[in-house]
């Protein structure tokens, strides 16, 4: 990920931060999230998702079930949105 955009403390305590990749070869259009350990700075698990459509991530929350919720937007290169 080339652009992190949100970062949330988990109910572990552990660090889940979301990004994208915006026009950066070799996987422009993907956005990812990751968990990363808030005691060693290992990354414990990370979620990636590539599509022809390019992402942005305008807000991240962690439910009391500690699933993580990601609002965003996705368009393609004729302009159409969609929300996600």
């Amino acid at each position: 990920m080339n652009y992190a955009s949100q970062m949330r403390v988990d109910l572990d305590g552990n660090y889940v931060i979301s990004g994208v990749n915006i026009f950066s070869p070799p996987d422009p259009n993907k956005v990812t999230v990751a968990k990363f350990s808030s005691v060693t700075y290992d990354k414990i698990w990370e979620f990636s998702y590539l599509d022809n459509k390019a992402f942005a991530i305008w807000d991240m929350e962690i439910d009391p079930n500690n699933d993580i919720i990601l609002v965003g937007q996705s368009w393609n290169i004729f302009g159409a949105a969609s929300a996600f």
